[in-house]
Parts: structure tokens; sequence; C-alpha cells
């Protein structure tokens, strides 16, 4: 098979982009979910500009820190915690952070070194920042032991804390419940726990009867409670509303809970297990938005394929929340209200090399024709491996073969070819820093360009499927020069 050989010496290709000065961010750019793969239990907080992510990691704490939401994939997992004490080293869960009286507070789940899940018990951490150092604080724990897990907080409008988690019955095993109890402080409990809400609908018991992961919601003067159904196992594991109707909150009869899920799985969308949520603001404070986890499974899943999705929360009327239906990972969403967006790409002559092969993608037999396919192939230095990035004013990318002076297109089938340009969003990309290199999807449809099957020879088709986080959808950028 002829190749050609037009710049002569092999390129070093490296494992990410060269940052070029003076890269600007798009605002129609817009975003794409995932916005952290491998990000089960999110929690998320904005402050002072920036959002912060925590999420479980089962043997330590980290939290990831972004100026925007598209940042977040790649940002830097800072490590805030860590701990080899035998009644709380192992199986750490569902971290949470909050800002209380001045101080930062992290909640979290954790078990000691008999791997029981039944010890599971709620510790909190303090910090005078997000990002740590923090300092052990003690149990979280109302009045008696037992199974606990999901811990989060509740600030009534006059300063009281209540604290409110999952756990089970003493002396059972299921079903397993929402409990709520007053706070003296943010690490202690005052009273005694206070049944809240238990399983009772068919969408609550699938797999496993479970209420847990509780999340506040505030509206003006109304007052809600996030909480996910049903086993995490479960592709229907669901989010389900409680609604505070006034009085005490430490009063079952003063909340009631809604007959349907708000928030379940779309099969039309992929998005299954969409549940264990999080609130939090636009950076600018006038958006409400629904961090959750999902996988792309139907058959559910409870592991490291979870990942952390967002959207924004609507209102009603009467201001009750609208949490819609669970977006498509080719989706791409308006960006949070105040978020400035990624940084672009310089324009420029690149090489693209998927991270599962390390081969080059490539126009086949260095063809100048319309049509001719795209391929991986061993990086040899010809220009049919040079592709020409600009930026476009929608928030997207061309990118031109520089041999051939033609567009990576999406023909049929969902084959990706070269092809003269035709100014259709078949022709654009979005470029998404993710772990592992980068997501490049076609604005048609928002399928991702992924080499066929993770094949590792050469001559593999690249086409464009959909987004599941898989090392043969992403690619390694290496910027040779300005054009």
């Amino acid at each position: 098979m002829l190749r050609a050989k037009g710049i002569g010496l092999v390129l070093a290709l490296v494992a990410a982009v060269l940052t070029a000065p003076g890269a600007q961010a798009a605002p129609m750019s817009g975003f794409r979910n995932p916005v952290l793969e491998n990000g089960a239990d999110p929690q998320m907080v904005t402050h002072d500009g920036a959002y912060y992510l925590t999420y479980t990691r089962n043997d330590h704490i980290a939290v990831s820190k972004a100026a925007s939401v598209t940042e977040l994939a790649s940002a830097p997992e800072t490590v805030v915690w860590r701990d080899n004490t035998p009644s709380r080293c192992c199986s750490i869960w569902a971290p949470e952070m909050h800002f209380l009286q001045g101080k930062w507070y992290i909640y979290y789940t954790a078990m000691n070194n008999g791997h029981l899940v039944g010890d599971h018990r709620m510790y909190v951490l303090e910090s005078e920042n997000p990002l740590g150092p923090y300092t052990f604080k003690g149990p979280l724990a109302a009045a008696a032991d037992h199974y606990s897990l999901d811990g989060t907080v509740l600030t009534m409008p006059d300063g009281r804390l209540h604290a409110i988690w999952s756990g089970w019955d003493p002396g059972t095993e299921r079903p397993q419940n929402l409990y709520i109890a007053p706070m003296s402080n943010p690490w202690t409990t005052s009273g005694p726990r206070v049944l809240l809400s238990r399983p009772e609908h068919p969408w609550e018991m699938e797999h496993l009867p479970v209420n847990e992961g509780a999340a506040v919601l505030w509206r003006n003067d109304k007052l809600f409670l996030a909480f996910s159904a049903s086993g995490c196992t479960s592709p229907n594991y669901a989010i389900g509303l409680l609604t505070f109707n006034g009085g005490d909150v430490l009063d079952p009869a003063a909340w009631s809970k809604s007959p349907e899920p708000h928030f379940k799985a779309s099969a039309a969308n992929n998005a299954y297990g969409t549940a264990h949520n999080s609130f939090f603001t636009s950076p600018d404070g006038s958006e409400t938005w629904i961090a959750y986890h999902g996988v792309t499974n139907p058959n559910g899943s409870c592991g490291g394929d979870r990942s952390t999705r967002i959207q924004r929360v609507e209102w009603r009327a009467d201001d009750t929340p609208l949490f819609g239906i669970p977006v498509a990972t080719s989706q791409t969403l308006r960006l949070p209200s105040g978020d400035p967006g990624p940084s672009r790409l310089p324009n420029g002559d690149y090489v693209l090399t998927a991270s599962h092969s390390g081969k080059a993608l490539d126009v086949s037999e260095a063809s100048t024709q319309n049509n001719a396919d795209v391929v991986q192939w061993e990086p040899h230095g010809g220009s049919n491996q040079v592709w020409r990035l600009r930026s476009l004013a929608d928030g997207t990318y061309e990118l031109r073969a520089k041999h051939s002076n033609k567009l990576l297109t999406v023909g049929s089938d969902a084959d990706v070819v070269q092809r003269r340009s035709t100014a259709s969003a078949n022709q654009r990309w979005y470029i998404d820093a993710v772990r592992g290199g980068y997501r490049i999807s076609v604005k048609a449809g928002g399928h991702a360009l992924s080499v066929d099957r993770a094949q590792l020879t050469d001559g593999a088709n690249v086409l464009a499927s959909q987004y599941l986080y898989t090392l043969n959808q992403k690619w390694r950028l290496s910027y040779l020069a300005a054009s």
C-alpha cells in the first residue's frame, strides 16, 4: 500500500496539546455530558466563581476544581483525605462538601477493615479551605450506632442544622430508609434520629428497597428533598422527591412524597441508573443545576462506569422543580450562566493519534478524492496525517486534511471520510478535553470519532459512534505549527 512521505521525518507524538498563548473562550461552545468519567455519587458546589466536584473514590477523598464545567473532565484531582485507621479505612463513599458557619466540612461514609457493608458509618472532616487541609472531627451518629451512609446537611433559614442520611432499622438489613436528626454543630447530632421516608412504591424497590443519597433543594421559601430510590445496580435507579409542607422538619407528617419519580432513566437517550444527585448554582447564582451519575449500560451498573452528568433545573410557576429527562451524551447543552466556557485550541496543524493504539488519523492511500476513507495508521510523517484545525464561531472546529484541503466529514452509515467543504454540521466538530485525551464529536448527531471495534491494526476504519468513554474514542493532539 502506497503511503505519502511528504514531511519526511516521523512526528514525535505527545500526549496532550501544546497550549498556545492567547487561547480564548468560545461563548457559544456549550458542553456535553459527562462532565467527568468515573464520577459516581457526585456532589458539586460553586464558590468564588469556581466549581468544586467530589465523588466516590473508595480509598480516598478527592476534589476537582475548575473555572468551567468543560474543564472538570481534565482538572487535576486534589486528594484531601486518606485514612488508614482500621475502624474507618475502607470503602469510602459519597463525600459531600458543605460550607457551614464559616468553615468547610466534608461528610463521608466509610467501613472498617472487616469489609462488611453493614459496618458503614458516617464521619466528618473540617477545613478552612475547600481543598484542605482537612482535620478529622469525628463520627456522625444519632444517639444509637447503626448502619448509616450518604450523609448531608439541611440548614434552615434561622441557621438550625439537621443531619439527613440513609440507613437500616436496628437488627435489619432492609429496607434502607431516610432519617433526620437535629445538630448542635456541624459535626454533632443533638437528638434521636427520626424516620423520614421508607421505600413504598415499586420504583423504590427495584433490585433492593432503598431510599438514599438525599439532597436538599430550596426555591424561595419552599423546601424539597431529592433522594435516590431502588438499588444502585438497577438501570431504573431513580430520583424521588419529598416536599416540606410547613411545621417541624423533624415531623414526618410535615413531608409528602411524590408518588412517581421526578427523574428516571431514558432508554431513548441511552441514560440509565440516573440518580445519586446533588444541586448547585451557576457561577452567577441565577440558575439551579442538578449533578447526578449515570451509565450507558441498559442493564444498569454500580461500578466504575458511572459518570457525572449535569443539566439545568427548571421551575414551574408554583416554585416546584422540574428536573426533566436525562440528556444523551451526544447532546450539546448551554453553559451555566456565568460560566466562561472552554479555552479554545489554537488554529494550526495537528496530528491526531488514537489513545488506545497510538496510531494516527490518516486519509487512506493519501487520496485527494472526495469520500476517500479515513483510517488509523502508524505515524509516518506524511501530510495525509496532518489536519489543519480552524476554530469556528459556533464553538466547533473544522479539521482539514493538509494534503488534499478536504474536510473531515461524517458520511453515510456513520463512516468518516474526507470531503470538499459543504459548510454542513457533519463537517463541524466539538473537541472536549477528557482524561486520556480529547473527545471529538460531530455537531450533526453528536457522535464521537472512534476507531472501529478498538482495533489496533493499520487501516482500521474510523467512524462516528455513540460516546462510551472508551480509549478508542479518545484522541491525543500534537500541535505542529500555525497554519
